[in-house]
C-alpha cells in the first residue's frame, strides 16, 4: 500500500506531533466537567498512554513509521519487568539508579515504552513501602542515543508531552563512527548498564554489544533486547549469543512477532540476560 512498510513521506515526524497533540487535549477533561478534585493535568503514565496509542493509531491508518509498536512495545515491557525484579533482589543495588539505554531514539516511542513501565513499578513499589512502612525507594534513569539533531528535537518534544522529559535523556552521537557507544555513556557518568535496548543501525548491534562488554557496562545482571534481528537478518549477533549461552554466560531467546505495524512480514527481539560478566 501507499503508506505501508518501508514506505516514507517527508515530514511525517512533524505531522505525528500535531496528531499527538490534538489526541491529548482530546482526553484532557474539559472545564465544565473539571471539579475541584479533578484537575485538567493528565499524569505522566496517562499522558504517555495517550501518545503511544496516538502513535500507533497514526501508524495504522495513515503512515508506516519505525516505531517498535505495540506488540513489541509490551514483550519489552515485560522483559524490562523482569530484569526490574531481579535488580530489585540484588544487594549491591543499594543507593544506586536502575539505568536503561536505549539505541536509536528516533521519535522516543520505545524510550517512553522503557519509562512508563519503570513510572508503573515506582509507584507500584511506592504503594508497598506506603503500607509496610519501609524507607526503600526505587530510582531509575533512561538515556537514548540518535544520531540525527532533527529526530532528537522531535522526540525532546514527545517527553515533554508525556511529561517524562525528567526521567530520559535525549544524547546526540556522532554519525562518523569516532566516538564509541561506551565512552559515549561513560562521558554521561554512566558506569553500568541494567537494560538495553537495541533498535539502531543493524550493522552496529554486534560491534556495539561487543564494545559495550569490553568496557565493562554490560555485566552479570544486565538484560538486552535487541529488535529486528529475523526481518534484518541478524544472524552473526544472534550467534554470538548462542556462543555465549554455550559458555554460561547469558540465557537468550528469541521472542517471534511479526515486524511493527504489519500483518504478514516476520520478525523477532533477542531477549538475553547475562548470567555472568562477559
Amino acid at each position: 500500500p501507499r503508506n505501508g512498510a518501508f514506505t516514507f513521506q517527508v515530514h511525517a515526524e512533524y505531522d505525528l506531533l500535531l496528531q499527538i497533540q490534538k489526541d491529548l487535549d482530546a482526553k484532557r477533561p474539559s472545564k465544565s466537567s473539571r471539579s475541584s478534585l479533578n484537575s485538567l493535568a493528565l499524569s505522566d503514565i496517562d499522558s504517555t498512554k495517550i501518545i503511544l496509542k496516538s502513535v500507533d493509531d497514526y501508524c495504522y491508518g495513515k503512515q508506516w513509521m519505525y516505531h517498535i509498536g505495540s506488540e513489541k512495545g509490551k514483550a519489552i515491557s515485560r522483559f524490562l519487568r523482569s530484569g526490574v525484579e531481579r535488580w530489585l533482589k540484588r544487594d549491591d543495588r543499594k543507593n544506586k539508579k536502575f539505568i536503561c539505554l536505549d539505541c536509536g531514539t528516533y521519535c522516543g516511542y520505545s524510550s517512553l515504552v522503557l519509562a512508563s513501565t519503570l513510572r508503573e513499578i515506582a509507584n507500584e513499589l511506592q504503594n508497598s513501602i506506603m503500607e509496610d512502612q519501609t524507607e526503600e525507594t526505587f530510582e531509575f534513569h533512561v538515556y537514548t542515543t540518535e544520531v540525527s539533531s532533527k529526530l532528537i528535537n522531535v522526540a525532546q518534544s514527545v517527553f515533554r508531552m508525556a511529561k517524562m522529559e525528567q526521567y530520559i535523556t535525549p544524547i546526540l552521537m556522532k554519525s562518523d563512527g569516532k566516538e564509541s557507544l561506551s565512552a559515549t555513556m561513560k562521558q554521561n557518568g554512566v558506569m553500568g548498564i541494567d537494560f538495553l535496548l537495541f533498535d539502531h543501525a543493524k550493522n552496529l548491534y554486534l560491534s556495539d554489544l561487543n564494545d559495550l562488554e569490553a568496557a565493562g557496562l554490560l555485566k552479570a545482571g544486565s538484560y538486552v533486547s535487541a529488535d529486528n534481528v529475523v526481518f534484518n537478518k541478524l544472524d552473526a549477533y544472534r550467534y554470538h549469543m548462542e556462543q555465549l549461552q554455550a559458555k554460561g554466560i547469558v540465557e537468550t531467546r528469541l521472542d517471534e512477532m511479526n515486524l511493527e505495524y504489519s500483518n504478514n512480514l516476520k520478525d523477532g527481539i533477542e531477549q538475553t540476560i547475562y548470567l555472568k560478566d562477559p
